[in-house]
């Protein structure tokens, strides 16, 4: 077994989910189902701390709501706040952030709950986004899956 490296901040070894990849994991009719099982798996097995902004658990919990019904918006509250979830709390700090982000990428369709993780990324030193928004990556940001370690 290799021993990985000691990271620089603790930060080094997290992750900042978002709602892309939350819907992935809980709808198995989702293009993105198996490959985000299998990347929840790996993070588990690697030890990378997952956090999740609160924005993205408002929006992550309508879209399951209204994809898959009652039954899983209550599992999803669940799991994140019984669960291993670190829950990073936007700050107005970060909105402002994000509205300046917002305007810099002005031609993107950029989601302001995007742009909060962006800031609550940039402000906790977490480079990397599980996600199938290819945002992040425009943003500066490793996209997980794959997950190197």
């Amino acid at each position: 077994m290799q021993i990985p490296p000691i990271p620089r901040s603790i930060y080094e070894r997290a992750v900042l989910i978002d709602t892309s990849a939350i819907c992935a994991i809980y709808d198995n009719t989702d293009s993105n189902h198996r490959r985000a099982s299998g990347c929840l798996q790996q993070i588990s097995e690697a030890a990378f701390s997952v956090h999740i902004a609160s924005p993205t658990i408002y929006e992550a919990h309508r879209r399951l709501l209204h994809l898959l019904g009652c039954q899983a918006g209550r599992e999803l509250l669940e799991d994140i706040y019984g669960g291993p979830y670190t829950i990073e709390r936007v700050t107005e700090a970060d909105e402002e952030q994000a509205r300046r982000h917002l305007l810099h990428f002005q031609d993107q369709d950029i989601s302001y709950t995007d742009a909060l993780n962006w800031a609550v990324m940039v402000r906790r030193g977490v480079s990397k986004a599980f996600t199938f928004d290819w945002h992040y990556s425009l943003m500066g940001f490793v996209l997980v899956p794959p997950l190197y370690v």
